[in-house]
Order: structure tokens, then sequence, then C-alpha cells
């Protein structure tokens, strides 16, 4: 009998393997509840984007469940998931010349009765979700005249179209400039703390993760280190034996709390050939 407490999103024990490694991710245990922003960080090929994909029941784990609200996820119809849970990949493709409106409405098919034709109620949450995400502006421009921060909430609002309680996004502020790695963030915490849904972010950005997040899952090959608060995983003494590097502390003019990788002395000044 599992042990993990009943929760909105249960890793139950997930592990996965690939063919030459098929004991690559390590059981993974963790409940995650509504009104929490969870961040998945660690190295490249810590099993980030691995363990997300599991969550959203695009691959099969090895061994374990993934539960919603108790209930096994392989149990749910594939509409119903799609009303409780929204994955947003990787760089999602952004050069159809769609209108931004439309994007966003497609959004709304796991909740279309009778399939392809959206009504008042479709357009009504299509224009509350452009609000929220700052999108409404591009309504009638194709996604693809779009910078990539504002396809990025595009994508994000086609994804709250469906109404999810659970929202899992991997990296959604790759390489975006600064002004739109926090917008995102800024907008994920709202939609955690404000809105009362689960959001899970994988990201390599430590110090977003600890400004923004409630809650940090720290991966390394594979292996699941730490899960808590920011203020609980993020610290250097944790974090120097993943990523290999001295890491210090500094505080902003804000009083925030930040991360800062320090050069090894051996390295101090050395010009790069």
């Amino acid at each position: 009998m599992s042990d993990a407490p009943q929760a909105l999103l249960g890793l139950d024990r997930l592990t996965y393997g690939f063919p030459l490694r098929p004991d690559f991710l390590k059981p993974v245990l963790a409940t995650m509840n509504a009104g929490e922003c969870w961040a998945i960080v660690g190295p490249n090929g810590a099993g980030k984007s691995t363990l997300l994909r599991l969550a959203a029941g695009l691959r099969s784990p090895s061994s374990g469940r993934v539960l919603i609200d108790g209930s096994d996820l392989r149990a749910i119809p594939p509409r119903e998931l799609a009303r409780r849970l929204a994955f947003l990949p990787q760089n999602p493709q952004s050069d159809f010349p769609l209108p931004v409106a439309d994007v966003v409405l497609m959004g709304r098919f796991p909740h279309r009765r009778f399939g392809l034709f959206e009504n008042a109620a479709d357009r009504m949450v299509a224009d509350e979700v452009m609000a929220l995400t700052q999108t409404r502006q591009f309504a009638d421009r194709t996604l693809s005249s779009l910078s990539g921060g504002e396809a990025q909430r595009v994508h994000v609002a086609s994804a709250l179209a469906q109404q999810p309680s659970i929202l899992l996004l991997d990296e959604p502020t790759a390489a975006l400039d600064l002004q739109y790695q926090l917008s995102i963030f800024e907008l994920v915490r709202t939609l955690a703390v404000e809105r009362q849904k689960l959001v899970v972010v994988v990201t390599h950005d430590l110090n977003l993760a600890a400004r923004f997040c409630t809650h940090i899952l720290l991966l390394h090959d594979g292996r699941c280190i730490a899960t808590g608060t920011p203020a609980d995983v993020l610290k250097p003494s944790i974090l120097e034996p993943v990523y290999g590097v001295r890491m210090g502390t500094a505080s902003t003019a804000d009083g925030t709390r930040v991360l800062v990788p320090q050069v090894s002395p051996e390295r101090q000044g050395a010009v790069p050939s």
C-alpha cells in the first residue's frame, strides 16, 4: 500500500528508465497542492523534463504512479485529464500564422461538447485569460508576428483557457530576456497564490525559483536530492555538491537573498585563449 498522502498532484515513488539507463530516475515521492508553485531544478541531464513529462502523462513510469486528487492519472479519460491538467513544453511552436485569439481558443477544445466550434462561454474564458496574461492587445495579430516573450505568454494563455487546476511548464523562460523572464514568473506566482492553481515549473534559474516559487524539488542524476521551501533547499551546502561549484549568498537592495556562484581560486583571473 502506498504511503503517499492524497494531494492535488501526487508523485508516488515514480521511476523511469531509458534503454541504456533503465534505472535513470530513482523513486520520486512528492505531494503538491493548490496554491503552491513548485520549481524543479538541477543541472543538465538531472531528469527535470523527464519528471515533468511523467507528471503530465506523456511518458509512462517504469514503476510508481501519478495521482490527481488521489486518482491514478492513467485511469482518467484524456478529455477529462485535459480539463484538469495543462502542459506547456519547451519552445512550443510559434511560427504559424494563426491569430492570437484563435490560438488561445484552441485551449477550449476539451470543454467543447460537440466538436470544433466555440461558443460565447469559450470566448469569455479566452478574453479573461488574455487579460490575465496581458496578451489581449495581440488578439488580432498572428502568433508568428510576436516576439519570443509575447508568444510565450500567448501559449500560457492557451493553456489557461483549458481552465486546469494543474499547470506544468517546462522551462517557460528559456531564451527570453530579463523583462519577460520576470513577467512569466510573476504570472506563475499569481496563478498559484492568487488563483489557487498548482503550478510546477522546470527552470535553471535558481534565483527566480527562490523569489517566486513556494517549493523546490532538486534533482541530480535522476535522484531527488531535496524537497521543501526555497529557504530549506537552496542552500550552498546542498547546491555545491550538485552543481560542482562553490556558492555564496548576497542581499539585494530590497533585502532579497540571491545565490552567487563563486569562481574557484585556480580560475580567478584566467583569460580564455
